[in-house]
């Protein structure tokens, strides 16, 4: 999702905010991408968090960098555990119910638009302690990943592979249809992905997809 930090004053910015908290989407967790045009700060100012967190997304909790965020819109649920990667690019927690049940551990990324900064990317990713640590808890993984993960073009990209590796391994990709998420012209590609662990099998159900307008964001 492009730059909600963007413009947030402009009538489609609040159009597209809006949407995204209508209660008749019925979403419980946000998982955004490039939610800041700040990228080349070194963080988000406290300034730029109030704004977030008072006029964007009020009355929620949510993990945010500034590249990443994940909202809960759901007040019941509990954030614990929340970590940001040092590149800020790998957004992480924990989500527990009123009675400290664990739901799940969620992480969201957003891998570099940059052909040549993704096997940096990568490595590092595959060095995050839940990556070699990976067991049968909960656990979604959803993010703009700027890669056709679902394709065998990505065989021949070498850099990619512990990656494509690793969730063929521990995850089941909940729309393997591979209907294009990114629309630049006529260009389509899908680079946008929401895995779940395989132990989530039986309830991970009734996926659908939303399609919004290219007006708000170019991932659709």
């Amino acid at each position: 999702t492009r730059s909600i930090f963007k413009e947030s004053h402009h009538p489609t910015q609040k159009e597209f905010i809006s949407f995204l908290r209508h209660q008749s989407l019925h979403i419980d967790i946000l998982c955004l991408q490039e939610v800041s045009s700040f990228y080349l700060q070194s963080h988000l100012t406290d300034q730029q968090l109030h704004s977030f967190g008072h006029f964007m997304f009020p009355d929620t909790s949510f993990v945010v960098s500034k590249h990443c965020v994940i909202i809960f819109l759901n007040p019941y649920l509990i954030i614990d555990g929340a970590s940001i990667s040092l590149d800020q690019r790998i957004v992480s927690c924990s989500i527990y119910d009123p009675s400290s049940t664990l739901v799940t551990d969620i992480t969201t990324v957003y891998v570099p638009a940059n052909a040549a900064d993704r096997p940096s990317f990568i490595s590092s990713f595959m060095s995050m302690p839940f990556v070699s640590s990976m067991s049968s808890r909960p656990f979604l993984l959803t993010g703009d990943f700027n890669m056709p993960l679902h394709s065998s073009s990505n065989n021949s990209i070498p850099y990619a592979t512990p990656l494509v590796e690793w969730i063929s391994i521990h995850f089941n990709n909940c729309f393997p249809d591979g209907k294009s998420t990114f629309t630049r012209g006529d260009y389509r590609s899908t680079i946008d992905y929401l895995y779940a662990h395989i132990s989530m099998s039986t309830r991970i159900t009734n996926g659908k997809v939303h399609y919004v307008p290219s007006s708000w964001t170019d991932h659709c």
